[in-house]
């Protein structure tokens, strides 16, 4: 399966119901509708690696791209 590889900025404070969290995310890879089916997500600050069987939901405010994950999405840390 392919994925595209994306970095985490910030998770955000916006609120959404559990199991689910906001991140903010860079914007150089991906577009607001882009489907994926297996997205890895390298978090820079924390060198956590989120993988997503199934992409919840991606989104654009302004020049911010938001994504929607279930936060059981963390499966390994480097």
């Amino acid at each position: 399966m392919g994925g595209d590889r994306l970095k985490i900025i910030e998770k955000s404070g916006l609120n959404v119901p559990n199991p689910y969290s906001i991140f903010r995310i860079s914007c150089q890879c991906v577009s607001p509708m882009n489907i994926v089916s297996y997205l890895v997500i390298s978090n820079m600050m924390k060198d956590l690696v989120y993988i997503a069987t199934k992409q919840i939901m991606i989104f654009q405010v302004n020049l911010n791209i938001y994504i929607v994950l279930q936060a059981k999405t963390v499966l390994m840390r480097f």
